[in-house]
Protein backbone atom coordinates (compact mmCIF):
# COMPACT_ATOMS: atom_id res chain seq x y z
CA UNK A 1 0.00 0.00 0.00
CA UNK A 2 1.14 3.38 -1.42
CA UNK A 3 2.78 5.68 1.33
CA UNK A 4 3.32 9.82 1.10
CA UNK A 5 3.07 12.71 3.21
CA UNK A 6 0.34 15.10 2.81
CA UNK A 7 1.24 17.59 1.12
CA UNK A 8 -0.97 20.76 2.33
CA UNK A 9 -0.26 23.40 -0.17
CA UNK A 10 -2.71 21.82 -2.77
CA UNK A 11 -5.60 23.72 -1.86
CA UNK A 12 -8.49 21.92 -3.71
CA UNK A 13 -6.51 18.27 -4.11
CA UNK A 14 -6.06 15.67 -2.04
CA UNK A 15 -3.01 14.88 -0.42
CA UNK A 16 -0.11 11.94 -0.04
CA UNK A 17 2.62 12.21 -3.16
CA UNK A 18 3.88 8.95 -4.16
CA UNK A 19 6.83 8.10 -6.96
CA UNK A 20 6.33 6.61 -9.32
CA UNK A 21 7.81 3.24 -9.44
CA UNK A 22 9.40 0.27 -11.79
CA UNK A 23 7.33 -1.90 -14.00
CA UNK A 24 6.29 -5.42 -12.62
CA UNK A 25 5.78 -8.07 -14.49
CA UNK A 26 3.20 -8.92 -16.69
CA UNK A 27 1.77 -11.92 -14.04
CA UNK A 28 1.58 -9.17 -11.40
CA UNK A 29 -0.01 -6.78 -13.68
CA UNK A 30 -2.95 -8.63 -14.52
CA UNK A 31 -3.87 -9.44 -10.88
CA UNK A 32 -6.18 -7.09 -8.94
CA UNK A 33 -5.24 -5.07 -6.62
CA UNK A 34 -5.37 -5.29 -2.56
CA UNK A 35 -7.17 -2.21 -2.58
CA UNK A 36 -10.19 -3.58 -4.66
CA UNK A 37 -11.29 -5.22 -7.84
CA UNK A 38 -9.46 -2.63 -10.27
CA UNK A 39 -6.71 -4.63 -11.90
CA UNK A 40 -3.05 -2.61 -12.08
CA UNK A 41 -3.06 -3.39 -15.56
CA UNK A 42 -6.49 -0.66 -16.27
CA UNK A 43 -4.75 1.73 -13.97
CA UNK A 44 -1.74 1.56 -15.90
CA UNK A 45 -3.71 2.05 -19.21
CA UNK A 46 -5.41 4.95 -17.37
CA UNK A 47 -1.90 6.44 -16.65
CA UNK A 48 -0.87 5.78 -20.04
CA UNK A 49 -3.56 8.01 -21.70
CA UNK A 50 -3.12 11.10 -19.65
CA UNK A 51 1.09 10.30 -20.82
CA UNK A 52 0.10 10.10 -24.43
CA UNK A 53 -2.68 13.00 -24.50
CA UNK A 54 -0.25 15.28 -22.28
CA UNK A 55 3.04 14.24 -24.05
CA UNK A 56 4.10 17.96 -24.74
CA UNK A 57 3.82 19.25 -21.21
CA UNK A 58 5.30 16.13 -19.98
CA UNK A 59 8.06 16.54 -22.13
CA UNK A 60 8.44 20.37 -20.76
CA UNK A 61 9.70 22.03 -17.81
CA UNK A 62 6.65 21.27 -15.96
CA UNK A 63 7.48 22.16 -12.67
CA UNK A 64 7.86 26.25 -12.26
CA UNK A 65 4.19 25.69 -14.13
CA UNK A 66 2.78 23.48 -11.89
CA UNK A 67 3.72 25.45 -9.03
CA UNK A 68 2.41 29.15 -10.64
CA UNK A 69 -1.18 26.98 -10.72
CA UNK A 70 -0.57 25.72 -7.00
CA UNK A 71 -0.44 29.01 -6.13
CA UNK A 72 -3.33 30.70 -7.86
CA UNK A 73 -5.34 27.62 -6.35
CA UNK A 74 -4.04 28.55 -2.86
CA UNK A 75 -5.42 32.25 -3.42
CA UNK A 76 -8.27 30.83 -5.06
CA UNK A 77 -7.59 32.77 -8.05
CA UNK A 78 -9.67 30.38 -10.09
CA UNK A 79 -9.52 32.81 -13.42
CA UNK A 80 -5.45 32.44 -12.76
CA UNK A 81 -5.05 29.16 -12.16
CA UNK A 82 -7.55 28.03 -15.42
CA UNK A 83 -6.61 31.13 -17.48
CA UNK A 84 -4.50 30.11 -20.09
CA UNK A 85 -3.25 26.86 -21.75
CA UNK A 86 -0.16 26.24 -20.32
CA UNK A 87 -2.35 26.11 -17.04
CA UNK A 88 -5.11 23.83 -18.18
CA UNK A 89 -2.17 21.33 -19.66
CA UNK A 90 -0.21 21.83 -16.27
CA UNK A 91 -3.39 20.85 -14.07
CA UNK A 92 -4.78 17.94 -16.51
CA UNK A 93 -0.81 16.33 -16.28
CA UNK A 94 -0.19 17.09 -12.89
CA UNK A 95 -3.45 16.02 -11.15
CA UNK A 96 -5.89 14.56 -13.39
CA UNK A 97 -4.51 11.24 -13.81
CA UNK A 98 -4.30 9.85 -9.71
CA UNK A 99 -7.82 11.86 -9.90
CA UNK A 100 -8.85 9.55 -13.18
CA UNK A 101 -7.55 6.48 -10.64
CA UNK A 102 -9.36 7.53 -7.95
CA UNK A 103 -12.63 7.84 -9.73
CA UNK A 104 -12.55 4.61 -11.30
CA UNK A 105 -12.37 2.63 -7.76
CA UNK A 106 -15.22 5.14 -6.68
CA UNK A 107 -17.38 4.43 -10.23
CA UNK A 108 -16.55 0.62 -9.37
CA UNK A 109 -18.01 1.35 -5.57
CA UNK A 110 -21.25 2.52 -6.54
CA UNK A 111 -21.24 0.21 -9.85
CA UNK A 112 -24.31 -1.72 -7.60
CA UNK A 113 -26.70 1.26 -8.13
CA UNK A 114 -25.76 2.20 -11.44
CA UNK A 115 -26.06 -1.39 -13.03
CA UNK A 116 -28.79 -2.39 -10.68
CA UNK A 117 -30.88 0.76 -10.32
CA UNK A 118 -34.38 0.99 -13.02
CA UNK A 119 -33.66 4.27 -14.54
CA UNK A 120 -37.26 5.60 -15.77
CA UNK A 121 -35.62 8.76 -17.75
CA UNK A 122 -35.78 9.79 -20.30
CA UNK A 123 -39.40 10.25 -20.76
CA UNK A 124 -41.38 9.48 -23.63
CA UNK A 125 -42.11 12.39 -25.94
CA UNK A 126 -45.71 12.37 -25.67
CA UNK A 127 -45.12 12.79 -21.98
CA UNK A 128 -42.53 15.52 -21.80
CA UNK A 129 -45.01 17.45 -24.03
CA UNK A 130 -47.30 17.77 -21.12
CA UNK A 131 -44.94 18.95 -18.96
CA UNK A 132 -46.54 22.28 -17.73
CA UNK A 133 -47.29 24.49 -14.38
CA UNK A 134 -51.25 23.67 -15.12
CA UNK A 135 -52.92 20.73 -14.81
CA UNK A 136 -54.91 18.97 -17.62
CA UNK A 137 -57.83 20.81 -16.29
CA UNK A 138 -56.08 24.60 -16.34
CA UNK A 139 -55.63 24.29 -12.63
CA UNK A 140 -52.33 25.93 -11.58
CA UNK A 141 -49.82 23.12 -10.45
CA UNK A 142 -47.95 24.68 -8.22
CA UNK A 143 -48.82 23.89 -4.48
CA UNK A 144 -51.05 21.44 -5.03
CA UNK A 145 -50.82 17.72 -5.29
CA UNK A 146 -51.10 16.48 -8.21
CA UNK A 147 -48.02 15.17 -9.76
CA UNK A 148 -46.72 16.22 -12.92
CA UNK A 149 -48.09 13.67 -15.87
CA UNK A 150 -44.19 12.34 -16.28
CA UNK A 151 -43.86 10.73 -12.94
CA UNK A 152 -46.33 7.34 -13.35
CA UNK A 153 -47.97 8.52 -9.99
CA UNK A 154 -50.75 9.79 -7.78
CA UNK A 155 -48.31 12.31 -5.30
CA UNK A 156 -48.92 12.14 -1.76
CA UNK A 157 -51.62 14.77 -0.41
CA UNK A 158 -50.66 17.84 1.85
CA UNK A 159 -52.05 16.45 4.90
CA UNK A 160 -49.81 12.74 3.93
CA UNK A 161 -46.74 15.33 3.59
CA UNK A 162 -47.68 16.93 7.08
CA UNK A 163 -48.13 13.69 9.04
CA UNK A 164 -44.78 11.79 7.25
CA UNK A 165 -42.91 15.24 8.46
CA UNK A 166 -44.45 14.86 11.57
CA UNK A 167 -43.64 10.82 11.89
CA UNK A 168 -39.66 11.63 10.95
CA UNK A 169 -39.51 14.24 13.65
CA UNK A 170 -40.95 11.48 16.13
CA UNK A 171 -38.62 8.87 14.92
CA UNK A 172 -35.54 11.06 15.42
CA UNK A 173 -34.99 10.94 11.63
CA UNK A 174 -34.49 14.14 10.55
CA UNK A 175 -31.16 15.51 9.24
CA UNK A 176 -28.56 16.25 11.81
CA UNK A 177 -28.37 20.18 12.66
CA UNK A 178 -25.27 22.03 13.58
CA UNK A 179 -24.74 23.48 16.92
CA UNK A 180 -26.57 26.53 17.01
CA UNK A 181 -28.58 26.06 13.78
CA UNK A 182 -31.79 28.24 13.80
CA UNK A 183 -35.00 26.05 13.07
CA UNK A 184 -36.97 29.44 11.65
CA UNK A 185 -33.92 30.90 10.09
CA UNK A 186 -33.86 30.19 6.08
CA UNK A 187 -30.83 29.00 4.08
CA UNK A 188 -30.16 32.05 1.05
CA UNK A 189 -31.51 30.46 -2.05
CA UNK A 190 -34.16 28.96 -0.81
CA UNK A 191 -36.63 31.33 0.10
CA UNK A 192 -38.98 30.94 -2.64
CA UNK A 193 -40.22 34.95 -3.43
CA UNK A 194 -42.93 34.78 -6.02
CA UNK A 195 -40.38 36.06 -8.50
CA UNK A 196 -37.84 32.92 -8.21
CA UNK A 197 -40.73 30.60 -8.30
CA UNK A 198 -42.17 32.00 -11.46
CA UNK A 199 -38.82 31.92 -13.31
CA UNK A 200 -38.54 28.52 -13.02
CA UNK A 201 -39.91 26.27 -15.72
CA UNK A 202 -40.79 22.73 -15.64
CA UNK A 203 -38.02 21.12 -18.11
CA UNK A 204 -39.11 20.96 -21.84
CA UNK A 205 -38.08 17.98 -23.54
CA UNK A 206 -34.15 17.73 -25.15
CA UNK A 207 -34.08 19.01 -29.29
CA UNK A 208 -31.99 16.24 -29.93
CA UNK A 209 -33.13 12.68 -30.32
CA UNK A 210 -31.48 10.93 -27.01
CA UNK A 211 -28.47 8.01 -27.98
CA UNK A 212 -29.04 4.84 -26.00
CA UNK A 213 -26.39 4.52 -23.46
CA UNK A 214 -25.12 5.38 -20.16
CA UNK A 215 -25.21 9.45 -19.87
CA UNK A 216 -22.53 10.96 -17.62
CA UNK A 217 -22.57 14.73 -16.78
CA UNK A 218 -19.35 16.05 -15.01
CA UNK A 219 -20.04 19.39 -13.50
CA UNK A 220 -16.74 20.69 -12.82
CA UNK A 221 -14.92 18.26 -14.68
CA UNK A 222 -13.46 19.86 -17.48
CA UNK A 223 -9.80 18.44 -16.75
CA UNK A 224 -10.70 14.86 -17.98
CA UNK A 225 -10.16 12.90 -14.83
CA UNK A 226 -14.49 11.76 -15.32
CA UNK A 227 -13.78 11.38 -18.51
CA UNK A 228 -10.94 9.37 -18.76
CA UNK A 229 -12.51 7.07 -15.10
CA UNK A 230 -15.92 6.57 -16.96
CA UNK A 231 -14.37 5.45 -19.83
CA UNK A 232 -12.36 2.33 -17.88
CA UNK A 233 -14.98 2.02 -16.00
CA UNK A 234 -17.33 0.67 -19.36
CA UNK A 235 -14.20 -0.96 -20.23
CA UNK A 236 -14.17 -2.76 -17.07
CA UNK A 237 -18.03 -3.72 -17.01
CA UNK A 238 -19.01 -4.07 -20.63
CA UNK A 239 -20.29 -7.40 -22.16
CA UNK A 240 -19.56 -6.12 -25.69
CA UNK A 241 -16.17 -4.73 -25.28
CA UNK A 242 -14.90 -6.68 -22.99
CA UNK A 243 -12.83 -9.20 -24.35
CA UNK A 244 -9.97 -9.82 -21.85
CA UNK A 245 -11.88 -9.73 -18.81
CA UNK A 246 -9.68 -7.21 -16.74
CA UNK A 247 -11.42 -8.55 -13.28
CA UNK A 248 -12.38 -12.06 -12.43
CA UNK A 249 -14.44 -10.68 -9.78
CA UNK A 250 -16.96 -9.17 -11.79
CA UNK A 251 -20.22 -9.28 -10.73
CA UNK A 252 -22.27 -6.61 -12.42
CA UNK A 253 -23.20 -5.73 -16.33
CA UNK A 254 -23.92 -2.56 -17.69
CA UNK A 255 -26.97 -2.97 -20.32
CA UNK A 256 -25.43 -0.46 -22.71
CA UNK A 257 -22.31 -0.81 -24.34
CA UNK A 258 -21.52 3.39 -24.76
CA UNK A 259 -20.86 6.17 -22.77
CA UNK A 260 -21.93 9.77 -23.48
CA UNK A 261 -19.65 12.44 -21.33
CA UNK A 262 -20.79 16.19 -20.86
CA UNK A 263 -18.20 17.94 -19.19
CA UNK A 264 -19.22 21.10 -18.28
CA UNK A 265 -16.56 23.59 -16.64
CA UNK A 266 -16.19 27.55 -16.23
CA UNK A 267 -12.56 27.20 -18.32
CA UNK A 268 -11.94 26.22 -21.85
CA UNK A 269 -11.19 22.44 -21.29
CA UNK A 270 -12.45 21.84 -24.60
CA UNK A 271 -8.70 21.54 -26.12
CA UNK A 272 -7.98 18.38 -23.11
CA UNK A 273 -10.94 16.64 -23.41
CA UNK A 274 -10.82 16.28 -27.12
CA UNK A 275 -7.03 14.99 -26.66
CA UNK A 276 -8.16 12.65 -24.12
CA UNK A 277 -11.09 11.19 -25.86
CA UNK A 278 -8.71 10.78 -28.78
CA UNK A 279 -5.95 9.08 -26.51
CA UNK A 280 -8.90 6.43 -25.22
CA UNK A 281 -10.14 5.41 -28.55
CA UNK A 282 -6.07 4.27 -29.93
CA UNK A 283 -3.53 1.82 -28.27
CA UNK A 284 -1.14 3.55 -26.21
CA UNK A 285 2.53 4.83 -27.36
CA UNK A 286 4.61 1.21 -26.70
CA UNK A 287 8.13 1.14 -27.73
CA UNK A 288 9.31 -0.16 -31.08
CA UNK A 289 10.90 -2.89 -29.65
CA UNK A 290 7.85 -4.74 -27.64
CA UNK A 291 7.58 -8.34 -28.43
CA UNK A 292 4.63 -9.26 -31.07
CA UNK A 293 2.53 -10.58 -28.03
CA UNK A 294 3.40 -7.29 -26.46
CA UNK A 295 2.10 -5.35 -29.84
CA UNK A 296 -1.26 -7.70 -30.27
CA UNK A 297 -2.45 -7.11 -26.94
CA UNK A 298 -1.90 -3.19 -27.15
CA UNK A 299 -5.52 -2.04 -27.90
CA UNK A 300 -7.90 1.33 -26.94
CA UNK A 301 -9.48 1.34 -24.25
CA UNK A 302 -12.56 2.09 -25.57
CA UNK A 303 -13.61 1.88 -29.87
CA UNK A 304 -13.98 5.19 -30.96
CA UNK A 305 -17.77 3.74 -31.75
CA UNK A 306 -18.31 3.45 -28.07
CA UNK A 307 -18.04 6.60 -26.18
CA UNK A 308 -18.86 10.17 -27.37
CA UNK A 309 -17.60 13.18 -25.23
CA UNK A 310 -18.17 16.78 -25.43
CA UNK A 311 -16.79 19.77 -23.11
CA UNK A 312 -19.36 23.04 -22.03
CA UNK A 313 -17.76 26.57 -20.97
CA UNK A 314 -20.27 27.26 -18.32
CA UNK A 315 -20.39 29.25 -15.37
CA UNK A 316 -22.82 26.95 -13.26
CA UNK A 317 -23.38 29.55 -10.82
CA UNK A 318 -24.86 32.15 -13.84
CA UNK A 319 -25.75 28.67 -16.00
CA UNK A 320 -27.96 29.22 -19.49
CA UNK A 321 -30.84 27.18 -18.09
CA UNK A 322 -32.24 26.14 -21.75
CA UNK A 323 -28.59 24.62 -21.83
CA UNK A 324 -27.97 23.07 -18.40
CA UNK A 325 -32.13 21.80 -18.10
CA UNK A 326 -31.65 19.06 -21.08
CA UNK A 327 -28.34 18.45 -19.76
CA UNK A 328 -30.32 17.38 -16.23
CA UNK A 329 -32.78 16.20 -17.24
CA UNK A 330 -31.63 12.93 -19.78
CA UNK A 331 -28.55 12.29 -17.43
CA UNK A 332 -28.29 8.74 -15.82
CA UNK A 333 -25.30 10.11 -13.70
CA UNK A 334 -24.53 13.59 -12.75
CA UNK A 335 -21.24 14.04 -11.00
CA UNK A 336 -19.44 16.41 -8.95
CA UNK A 337 -16.01 16.10 -8.13
CA UNK A 338 -14.36 18.45 -5.79
CA UNK A 339 -16.32 20.75 -7.29
CA UNK A 340 -19.78 22.06 -5.36
CA UNK A 341 -17.65 23.20 -2.04
CA UNK A 342 -16.20 26.06 -3.93
CA UNK A 343 -19.18 26.90 -5.33
CA UNK A 344 -20.87 26.98 -2.01
CA UNK A 345 -17.49 28.84 -1.20
CA UNK A 346 -18.73 31.45 -3.52
CA UNK A 347 -22.12 31.62 -3.24
CA UNK A 348 -24.72 29.55 -0.95
CA UNK A 349 -27.51 31.00 -2.53
CA UNK A 350 -26.68 30.63 -6.25
CA UNK A 351 -25.37 27.28 -5.60
CA UNK A 352 -28.65 26.27 -3.48
CA UNK A 353 -30.48 27.33 -6.64
CA UNK A 354 -28.52 25.24 -9.07
CA UNK A 355 -28.97 22.28 -7.07
CA UNK A 356 -33.07 22.81 -6.95
CA UNK A 357 -32.92 23.20 -10.52
CA UNK A 358 -31.01 19.88 -10.92
CA UNK A 359 -34.06 17.97 -8.57
CA UNK A 360 -36.76 20.42 -11.10
CA UNK A 361 -35.41 19.03 -14.00
CA UNK A 362 -33.41 15.01 -13.38
CA UNK A 363 -36.26 12.36 -13.94
CA UNK A 364 -36.64 9.28 -11.28
CA UNK A 365 -33.86 6.87 -11.33
CA UNK A 366 -30.98 9.90 -12.05
CA UNK A 367 -27.97 8.99 -9.18
CA UNK A 368 -26.26 12.66 -8.32
CA UNK A 369 -22.79 11.73 -6.70
CA UNK A 370 -20.96 14.21 -4.52
CA UNK A 371 -17.47 13.77 -4.01
CA UNK A 372 -15.15 16.74 -1.74
CA UNK A 373 -12.37 17.39 0.21
CA UNK A 374 -13.41 15.90 3.63
CA UNK A 375 -14.32 18.89 6.21
CA UNK A 376 -15.38 21.12 3.94
CA UNK A 377 -17.44 24.19 5.83
CA UNK A 378 -18.88 26.88 3.94
CA UNK A 379 -20.32 30.22 5.66
CA UNK A 380 -23.63 31.11 5.53
CA UNK A 381 -25.19 34.15 6.50
CA UNK A 382 -28.35 34.06 8.56
CA UNK A 383 -30.06 36.79 10.25
CA UNK A 384 -27.52 39.28 9.66
CA UNK A 385 -24.92 36.74 12.08
CA UNK A 386 -22.22 34.25 9.77
CA UNK A 387 -22.02 30.95 10.57
CA UNK A 388 -19.95 28.14 9.19
CA UNK A 389 -22.29 25.17 8.10
CA UNK A 390 -20.51 21.77 6.86
CA UNK A 391 -20.68 20.78 3.27
CA UNK A 392 -22.90 17.90 3.87
CA UNK A 393 -25.20 19.43 6.09
CA UNK A 394 -26.17 22.27 3.60
CA UNK A 395 -26.01 20.02 0.68
CA UNK A 396 -28.14 17.06 2.88
CA UNK A 397 -30.63 20.20 3.69
CA UNK A 398 -31.03 21.52 0.13
CA UNK A 399 -31.99 18.08 -1.64
CA UNK A 400 -33.77 16.13 1.55
CA UNK A 401 -35.41 18.97 3.29
CA UNK A 402 -35.66 22.12 1.20
CA UNK A 403 -36.93 20.94 -1.63
CA UNK A 404 -39.70 19.24 -0.16
CA UNK A 405 -42.13 21.69 0.08
CA UNK A 406 -41.10 23.59 -2.43
CA UNK A 407 -44.06 25.37 -4.65
CA UNK A 408 -43.00 24.12 -8.37
CA UNK A 409 -42.34 20.64 -7.45
CA UNK A 410 -44.89 17.96 -5.84
CA UNK A 411 -45.08 17.89 -1.99
CA UNK A 412 -42.50 15.25 -0.57
CA UNK A 413 -39.33 13.52 -0.85
CA UNK A 414 -37.63 13.83 -3.88
CA UNK A 415 -34.28 12.31 -3.42
CA UNK A 416 -32.85 9.06 -1.43
CA UNK A 417 -29.30 9.01 0.05
CA UNK A 418 -28.37 6.12 -0.80
CA UNK A 419 -24.40 5.87 0.12
CA UNK A 420 -22.74 8.27 2.37
CA UNK A 421 -19.16 7.88 3.78
CA UNK A 422 -17.22 11.41 5.54
CA UNK A 423 -13.97 10.01 4.90
CA UNK A 424 -12.33 7.28 2.62
CA UNK A 425 -9.06 7.33 1.36
CA UNK A 426 -7.61 5.81 -2.51
CA UNK A 427 -3.98 4.83 -1.97
CA UNK A 428 -2.09 4.19 -5.51
CA UNK A 429 -1.11 0.36 -5.61
CA UNK A 430 2.79 0.21 -6.09
CA UNK A 431 4.00 -0.91 -9.77
CA UNK A 432 2.88 2.23 -11.63
CA UNK A 433 4.40 4.22 -13.78
CA UNK A 434 3.95 8.11 -14.55
CA UNK A 435 6.73 10.36 -14.94
CA UNK A 436 5.68 12.32 -12.58
CA UNK A 437 4.93 12.34 -9.22
CA UNK A 438 1.14 10.94 -8.66
CA UNK A 439 -0.88 11.90 -4.93
CA UNK A 440 -3.00 9.28 -3.46
CA UNK A 441 -6.62 10.85 -2.28
CA UNK A 442 -8.74 11.49 0.80
CA UNK A 443 -12.45 12.52 -0.12
CA UNK A 444 -15.73 12.62 1.33
CA UNK A 445 -18.99 10.35 -0.63
CA UNK A 446 -22.09 10.92 -1.14
CA UNK A 447 -24.68 9.51 -3.42
CA UNK A 448 -28.62 10.67 -4.00
CA UNK A 449 -31.13 8.82 -6.09
CA UNK A 450 -33.95 10.89 -7.56
CA UNK A 451 -37.36 9.93 -6.42
CA UNK A 452 -40.58 9.79 -8.09
CA UNK A 453 -43.68 10.98 -7.13
CA UNK A 454 -44.95 8.91 -4.48
CA UNK A 455 -41.94 6.16 -4.45
CA UNK A 456 -40.70 5.03 -0.61
CA UNK A 457 -37.20 6.75 -0.09
CA UNK A 458 -36.70 4.39 2.92
CA UNK A 459 -36.85 1.68 0.17
CA UNK A 460 -33.63 -0.48 0.70
CA UNK A 461 -31.74 0.46 -2.71
CA UNK A 462 -28.33 -2.35 -3.93
CA UNK A 463 -25.74 -3.40 -1.10
CA UNK A 464 -22.29 -1.48 -1.81
CA UNK A 465 -19.01 -3.13 -0.58
CA UNK A 466 -17.99 -1.60 3.55
CA UNK A 467 -15.91 1.14 3.08
CA UNK A 468 -12.33 0.63 2.96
Amino acid sequence: MAKGKANRNDKKKADSPQSSTDAQSQDEADNASEEGSVSLRLQQHVLNIFRDACAEPLGSDLEPVIQKVKQHLYNRDFAEAFGSDPHLWAYAARWSPSRALAYLQIFQDIAPFITDGERTTPAPTSEMSLMSLRDPDDRPRINNALPPPYTNGAGPSDAEAKRAILVEKKSGAMIDKPPGYDEDATVPGYEHPPSYGAHVDIPQPAAEEVKPGLRIACLGGGAGAELVASAAWLRLHSSRIHEDTESKAEEHTIDSDSLDVCCVDVANWASVVLRLDEAIKKPPTISKYASTAAKAANISLLPSESMTSKSIQQDLLDANLDCIRPLFQTSDLITMMFTLNELYSTSVSKTQRLLFELTVAASPGTLFLVVDSPGSYSTVTLNGTEKKYPMQWLLDHTLLEASRNTRILPRGKHWQKVLSDDSRWFRLPKGLQYPIELENMRYQIHLYRRLGVGEDPTTPGPSLRAAR
